[in-house]
């Protein structure tokens, strides 16, 4: 493995991790969302 290739796949695990950060924040806001709509 080059070492870029370490690299790249750090960015990559990073990425993932803040995406389903965003994604469960955005799924706990949809969730009040609807609550106070409903």
């Amino acid at each position: 493995m080059r070492e870029t290739d370490g690299t790249n796949l750090i960015l990559y695990r990073n990425l993932r991790a803040n995406a389903q950060k965003l994604k469960d924040r955005l799924d706990r806001d949809n969730l009040n969302f609807l609550k106070t709509f409903s």
